[in-house]
């Protein structure tokens, strides 16, 4: 339980830092930084609602309400999409992944 606090609390965190910092100093930030701190806000408000969906969805699993069918999937298209997912916090890194084409699928449940 420890642990999901702590990732409600981060997003949190950051989303009220960024919002309280664009309502009482935006006079003295430039534009660059009004963006950034707009752009944490999306980024985060996503995180959140990933993680609180992630919960829901968890609570219907041990509910037994939401059943989980696993797939396999191919662990280059999983490291593609992990990627993806983290492209607007990456800022101008680059990600570089080297996936061998032998590699068994795995069973994963797509949300």
């Amino acid at each position: 339980m420890g642990a999901v606090s702590h990732d409600l609390r981060t997003p949190l965190a950051t989303i009220k830092v960024a919002s309280s910092t664009l309502a009482n100093r935006s006079a003295s930030l430039t534009s660059d930084e009004v963006r950034e701190l707009y752009n944490l806000i999306e980024v985060e408000s996503d995180r959140l609602t990933r993680l609180v969906s992630n919960l829901l969805d968890i609570t219907r699993i041990e509910a037994g309400v939401f059943t989980v069918h696993p797939n396999p999937t191919s662990v280059r298209d999983l490291v593609r999409e992990a990627v993806n997912a983290m492209k607007p916090t990456m800022g101008a890194h680059r990600v570089d992944s080297i996936v061998p084409a032998s590699l068994p699928a795995v069973n994963v449940t797509h949300c």
